[in-house]
């Protein structure tokens, strides 16, 4: 059967295998239930059969609508795919590297194939014309343009029925000079045309919608006319063109790309108050280049786009106008500018990242209610904003958005949030509260690393993780809620958090809420502590909690336990015997190494799949299928049953001893088996007075009939 992980995508989910490499067909499903809920699946999510070397077909439901980045290489053994109609993008090198791959159909659904989709597929019939590879379908065996036979052609001609010319398609065909798009297609791919040093001139046809990522970057273009049909315009489109002197962008432009024009040193500009613009005879000022270096600029009320590092470093610059005809502001727009304050209109859909980083006096910020995120690093170092609103449109507060704002004191994170990203709010050491609601599902690493003032947080029920140094260094928390959703937490979401005021029950410290102050075991009230009943109500049990406890002999875990962290119980010296309850569904890695005197007793009768292979290693014994005692009744069924191990005693009558590398037997009742530390049998004897060689030191297990006795090899 084939496992899947499912994330949470505005009412929809993607597909990703995880860590089992699933084999033979696979019929992937139209939706998954997840917690009662039933949800489609419409995306195949990047890497997601990465190296699955023995998948054979693959059937993809009519749900999805992209998949990913190498979500298919070296498939080896993949023979066919089954591509529905609803798919309308490919990224890169889904299907590179499956070698058995002979046949796929490329539906007319599809407006976007990435690069090397098709690297190292052999066995593929591509339909060739022209010196030009082509994939389509019953209809159209020349619906998509996916490489050339060889890069050494000046020219090349394009079938007329061919809509998308594929990522990379002509890339670094260094002796190209000249080629004619018709008028059929709608689509140019990432990369495209990139490299192409002797283009000096192309027509982009009518057709055209979109225009991708360096599609024409470090091409010999001298100018550029982009015709009305074109919607799209990717990152780095015509990035390094350096004989690009006249340029014209349409009014149909909606999504204009970061930097597509970086590197292009000829353009000639529109000027409006000295401020550089590019656009079309019509509009003129469709897009903000450059602006001049002022401390006030008032923007034209005809432009669209405020383009990437139009203001960077700008740092005279104090009051900027942006009119309610923009829509989109570039990456890194303003960064490093000395702005005050800024109002961003709601015709706002888009920020890029680090728009406003490092504008280190703007102390007032209106944000635009249209856009639904706080991109990546927008406001980091911001060290004069004191407190923002964000706004109910936001979904996602992305990594280091508000990074080093040392001046914000407060935040509250409205309901529409779902995701707070890395290190978010990392060393707002002003920062002394935080609300957030049930709507976050997701909060990234070090989200609130060294936030040094803030005194209490009440963790969401909607969240069921808490990830690497969230809090580290934290040093003024005193008070903190974890709800009873959380099923794990890292033994660094806290660390250096030395003011927390745990709750306390036998010899551990706890965390938890008001209705159960113990879901989480913290760590052990010290290492000299000798036996520890962790309390009924406790889930977790913390990475290192017991960590070089060595003199504790013995501890008591509940069947309310779910998750044992990394090095729990690494080093105890003295511990004996730990019976682990099957609710336990994960136990970290080397949880018990360095405790090569203990005996583990698993009420689990094999080795679970979510327990790390390294749990035991240089450990104690361990019993599968133990089955524990219940409200202190004696368990007669473990004193009888040969798969399961008792208590050590030895038989009046049978003497068990080593003497140097050879363990003694003497006056054995019954047959004789040898166990090392990790449980497994090394020797055994039926004789009645043994002698048996070993071969290394350590601790051994010798049981005779049901008489058990550990045994110590120097």
């Amino acid at each position: 059967m084939l496992h899947i992980h499912i994330i949470q995508k505005l009412q929809a989910y993607s597909l990703n295998y995880g860590c089992i490499k699933p084999s033979g067909d696979v019929i992937i499903p139209e939706s998954v239930t997840y917690k009662g809920k039933e949800y489609v699946v419409e995306d195949i999510l990047w890497g997601a059969f990465y190296d699955c070397e023995g998948l054979t077909s693959v059937v993809i439901p009519k749900s999805v609508k992209s998949i990913g980045a190498n979500a298919f290489y070296n498939c080896k053994s993949l023979k066919s795919v089954s591509i529905p109609e609803s798919v309308i993008s490919i990224g890169d090198d889904t299907f590179s590297s499956c070698e058995s791959l002979e046949s796929i159909n490329i539906p007319n659904t599809v407006i976007n194939i990435g690069c090397r989709v098709f690297a190292n597929c052999n066995k593929i019939q591509f339909n060739e014309e022209n010196d030009v590879y082509y994939l389509g379908n019953a209809d159209n065996q020349y619906y998509a343009l996916i490489c050339t036979k060889s890069n050494e052609n000046t020219t090349y001609e394009i079938n007329s029925k061919c809509q998308i010319i594929a990522g990379g398609a002509f890339s670094n065909c260094n002796t190209l000079k000249s080629i004619t798009i018709p008028n059929s297609i709608v689509s140019i791919g990432d990369w495209a045309f990139n490299g192409c040093i002797w283009i000096s001139e192309i027509t982009i046809p009518e057709s055209v919608t979109i225009i991708g990522a360096s599609a024409f970057a470090r091409c010999g273009l001298k100018s550029i006319d982009i015709p009305n049909s074109v919607t799209r315009i990717g990152d780095y489109a015509f990035n390094s063109c350096i004989e690009l002197k006249s340029v014209k962008i349409p009014n149909s432009v909606r999504k204009l790309g970061n930097r597509v024009f970086e590197g292009c040193d000829q353009l000639q500009y529109n000027e409006y108050n000295n401020d550089k613009y590019l656009g079309n005879d019509e509009n003129p000022y469709l897009v903000l280049m450059r602006a001049a270096i002022q401390d006030t600029c008032i923007i034209n009320i005809n432009c669209k786009f405020i383009n990437s590092k139009a203001f960077y470093n700008h740092s005279q610059l104090k009051m900027v106008s942006i009119p309610e005809s923009v829509t989109s502001i570039g990456t890194e727009a303003f960064c490093g500018s000395g702005l005050l304050s800024i109002t961003i209109p709601n015709s706002v859909v888009c920020i890029g990242d680090g728009a406003f980083m490092g504008c280190e006096s703007l102390s007032s910020v209106q944000v635009s209610e249209s856009i639904t995120e706080i991109s990546n690093n927008m406001f980091e170092n911001c060290g004069s904003l004191t407190s923002i609103i964000i706004p109910i449109s936001i979904t996602k507060i992305g990594t280091q958005a508000f990074h080093f704002c040392v001046n914000m004191t407060s935040v509250v994170i409205p309901n529409s949030v779902i995701e707070i990203g890395v290190s978010a709010f990392a060393g707002c050491n002003s920062l002394t509260t935080v609300e957030m609601s049930n709507s976050v599902v997701n909060i990234g690493k070090t989200a609130f690393q060294n936030c040094s003032k803030l005194r209490s947080i009440i963790i969401p029920n909607s969240i069921t993780s808490i990830e690497q140094n969230t809090f580290e260094y934290c040093s003024g928390l005193t008070t903190v809620s974890i709800p009873d959703s959380i099923t794990y937490v890292d033994a660094s979401a806290f660390s250096r958090c030395d003011n927390i005021v745990y709750n306390t029950y036998d010899n551990a410290y706890y965390l938890g809420n008001a209705e159960n102050p113990y879901i989480i075991l913290v760590k052990a009230k010290s290492e000299e502590i000798i036996s520890c009943e962790i309390n009924e109500k406790c889930r977790i049990i913390l990475s290192s909690a017991f960590r070089n406890c060595k003199t504790l002999t013995s501890v008591v875990i509940p069947k309310s336990v779910v998750c044992i962290g990394n090095n729990t119980f690494n080093n105890c010296g003295a511990l004996e015997k730990v019976v682990i309850p099957k609710t336990v569904t994960s136990i970290g890695e080397e949880a018990f190494s360095g405790s090569y005197m203990v005996e583990i007793y698993c009420e689990a009768k094999e080795l679970p799949k979510e327990w790390a292979p390294t749990w035991n290693q240089k450990g104690g014994v361990v019993v599968w299928g133990y089955k524990i005692e219940d409200e202190n009744k004696e368990n007669e069924e473990n004193e009888i049953n040969p798969g399961t191990a008792v208590d050590e005693f030895v038989a009046n009558t049978v003497n068990i001893y080593a003497h140097g590398r050879t363990i003694v037997v003497d006056n054995a009742t019954d047959g004789i088996c040898v166990y090392n530390a990790m449980g497994r049998l090394v020797a055994s004897s039926n004789e009645v007075n043994a002698k048996i060689g070993i071969n290394g030191s350590g601790v051994y297990i010798v049981k005779v009939g049901s008489a058990i006795k550990r045994v110590v090899v120097n």
